[in-house]
């Protein structure tokens, strides 16, 4: 037995909202509903309280409350209401049994109930009789199996099994595919049983199906032999070929129903046992309710097609039931905790989940692994609730006091945000980690290739964006030269543990752009590359004075890039010039430049100002590269076009200072607002807050400062006249 020696993980969904109920641990019983979209409680105080989860107007719906005495409620659960709408029915039992059906409804961020019907407790007492562990026909109430619990239990002899069950039977839960169930006992013991093994080695077990073999061929009473009626009756009992229907629509129906039912293995037999235990009773429009009013009527019933019983399993096909080892497994905390209420919440064909609730009002969850018969345990603190969920949806969801939170099993938070970015969405995935406070999750590589593949750009977003922290010279570090020092080289590392997925990028980008119907998706793919590839780049020269080796290399490297992917930018010259080797020879063999005869008359800044605006940077670097100029660095080439950037703006020209970053790769209103905010120049200041202003770029917080500032000037008006000297400083700026 295991005793929580796997971890489970804990994922919020949904953070507390402080409930009107007060702590999570005065709810008696929590219930999600079918769309999963509102949350109840029975309020161990008294009344039910009903939340919704989704947004409703400005947030989250203010929830309702059901005042009284209540025992229990139930959310509709049927399988053909509409989950698209806002309304939805619950199912209450006061204390006085009487049960009440009102619908839920959200309308304007309000959460509504409206009462619909009622049943009195004399009525409900003529429909509820307590049995064995029977199962039912939910259409008319039939009696459909039993299950002798004794048969079940590995050793246990037909003769023997009235003294196999020691302890009575408390509970029983079936899995929603009705495959297996898990009884419990009244010692918090339970046993799984296998429905359909069972079945088969006990046919008879079956109340409304009898083997042929058994029953007399003899008709109804009331009904003639002579009749044709009583024909066709007959004809249901016995494996004859003959037809009284002997018509074409008769013959094809037959055959088809002789294909499905046949044995892959015995083509002559009509039985297969690979059939579920219930796909042996008729089906619903062969029910009377007026023929199982007593068990004797029930077994003179023989439906339709009733040499489709199970049959017992061939000597050859393994174990019985007895002869499978099954035993009563003991669920139980360590520890001198008392066990207050075991529950058996689901059951798949695999596991079940337990809840155990002991002494100290702490909540354990218990899962049981039927193929190693490992009980593996989970413990939680006082103030978790377990929320019950659809039997068709197999969750594990639990009420803390931080909100609804998912519980999963024998998953890392890796593994789990892989799967859920796969299935999922990037959007989701990065809500997900926002709300845990996991920060940026480390996207894999292969949910990258993916997402290249299913042409998901919200997909190669995030996995980007999940990058950016690895390159952040800007955190704080304890010692001097060797913090720093440490920090560039951490650049550098992840930088070339990078490296396999900038090279998939850039062959997708490069395979993309062949295709035309893909070329927009190239674009896209190449805009948020060079814009992650800028900002790291960016990031070196920014957060540092003078890069050392290491950050000096990824530099490098991510110029090789850039130059690399610059090539599939719009209007760009083909096919390119590499000029990404700078320390080559210099009496190498360089192309020629169209423009050289012009760039000879202009100034260094007015050749990179017409590059930059003609998108001819790389011809630009390559003529510098000829007369050695230092602006054959892509980095002071970058530097010179940020400053003429600034020269623009103090002319008042925006729209060239905008073509000039926008041309350079820069987001233009980003650049922009970072000039307004970090420039000495007031002229300068109030153009960019009047351009960004025309945006709505501000947020609330960054507009309050610009009318804060704005009225200290309007005081102070004196000491902010502009001069020379201030002027010839801000040129300087570096962003």
């Amino acid at each position: 037995m295991a005793a929580g020696a796997v971890r489970e993980l804990r994922v919020l969904l949904a953070p507390g909202s402080g409930q009107a109920w007060g702590s999570p641990r005065d709810a008696a019983r929590l219930r999600l509903s079918r769309g999963q979209d509102a949350l109840g409680a029975l309020l161990a105080p008294g009344g039910i309280h009903l939340e919704a989860l989704a947004p409703g107007g400005g947030g989250r719906a203010r929830g309702c409350a059901l005042q009284g005495a209540w025992a229990d409620f139930l959310w509709e659960n049927t399988e053909d209401c509409d989950l698209q709408t806002d309304k939805t029915k619950i199912v209450a039992l006061s204390k006085n049994h009487e049960l009440f059906v009102y619908e839920f409804t959200i309308e304007d961020g309000d959460c509504n109930l409206i009462f619909l019907h009622s049943c009195k407790e004399d009525t409900l007492k003529k429909h509820l009789e307590v049995k064995n562990i029977n199962i039912f026909d939910s259409f008319d109430g039939a009696n459909l199996a039993n299950i002798d619990v004794a048969l079940c239990q590995g050793g246990v002899q037909h003769e023997n099994r009235s003294s196999a069950v020691t302890s009575p039977l408390a509970a029983v839960k079936v899995s929603y595919d009705l495959s297996v169930a898990v009884i419990i006992n009244s010692s918090k013991s339970a046993i799984s049983v296998d429905l359909n093994k069972y079945f088969r080695q006990f046919p008879g077990h079956l109340i409304c199906k009898r083997d042929s073999q058994s029953l007399p061929v003899k008709p109804p009473e009331g009904l003639d032999e002579d009749d044709l009626a009583s024909s066709d009756y007959s004809m249901e009992l016995m494996s004859s070929s003959f037809r009284v229907d002997r018509s074409w629509k008769a013959h094809l129906s037959a055959l088809r129903s002789a294909i499905r039912k046949r044995r892959p293995h015995s083509p002559n037999l009509v039985y297969d046992t690979n059939l579920p235990w219930y796909q042996y009773f008729t089906h619903l429009e062969d029910h009377d309710p007026l023929i199982y009013e007593t068990p004797e009527k029930v077994l003179v019933v023989v439906p339709k097609a009733v040499w489709c019983v199970p049959s017992k399993p061939l000597q050859s096909s393994g174990t019985t039931l007895s002869d499978s080892g099954q035993h009563w497994k003991q669920i139980c905390v360590e520890g001198p905790q008392e066990v207050v209420k075991l529950e058996c919440k689901s059951v798949t064909g695999v596991k079940a989940l337990f809840v155990i609730l002991t002494n100290d009002e702490r909540l354990t969850l218990a899962l049981w692994d039927f193929e190693s018969q490992d009980v593996t345990y989970y413990h939680f603190s006082k103030d978790t609730v377990y929320v019950d969920c659809n039997e068709d949806v197999l969750l594990c969801l639990l009420l803390t006091e931080h909100g609804l939170s998912l519980i999963l099993f024998g998953l890392t938070q890796e593994e789990f945000l892989n799967r859920l970015m796969i299935y999922g969405s990037a959007g989701v995935v990065d809500s997900v980690c926002h709300l845990n406070g996991w920060g940026r999750c480390s996207i894999p590589i292969h949910a990258l290739e993916a997402g290249l593949e299913n042409r998901q750009l919200d997909t190669v977003d995030l996995f980007l964006k999940s990058k950016e922290s690895l390159f952040n010279l800007s955190a704080p570090c304890s010692g001097p030269e060797q913090s720093t020092d440490s920090a560039s080289q951490s650049f550098l590392k992840n930088l070339e543990e990078l490296k396999p997925a900038l090279n998939l990028l850039c062959s997708a980008i490069r395979e993309n752009d062949i295709e035309p119907q893909s070329k927009h998706f190239s674009e896209q793919l190449l805009n948020l590359t060079l814009t992650f590839l800028s900002k790291q780049l960016e990031e070196i020269f920014v957060r540092t004075e003078e890069p050392d080796k290491y950050l000096q290399k990824a530099a490098d490297a991510l110029t090789d890039y850039i130059i690399e992917l610059r090539t599939f930018m719009k209007n760009y010259p083909r096919p390119q010039i590499n000029i990404a080797d700078v320390g080559s020879d210099l009496d190498e063999d360089l192309p020629a430049i169209e423009e050289s005869q012009m760039w000879e008359k202009l100034t260094p800044e007015e050749v990179i100002a017409e590059a930059i605006l003609s998108n001819k940077m790389p011809e630009a670097q390559t003529f510098f590269r000829m007369h050695q100029h230092p602006a054959q660095s892509l980095q002071e080439f970058i530097q010179t076009g940020l400053n003429l950037v600034y020269d623009r703006l103090l002319k008042d020209n925006t729209r060239e200072a905008s073509e000039l970053l926008r041309n350079m790769g820069f987001d233009v209103k980003q650049q922009l607002h970072k000039i307004c905010f970090y420039t000495v120049d007031k002229h300068v200041r109030d153009l960019l807050v009047k351009v960004l202003q025309e945006e709505n770029y501000f947020s609330e917080k960054e507009k309050k400062m610009i009318d804060f500032v704005h009225q200290v000037e309007s005081f102070y008006s004196e000491s902010f006249q502009e001069n020379k000297e201030i002027q010839s400083l801000s040129r300087t700026f570096h962003m």
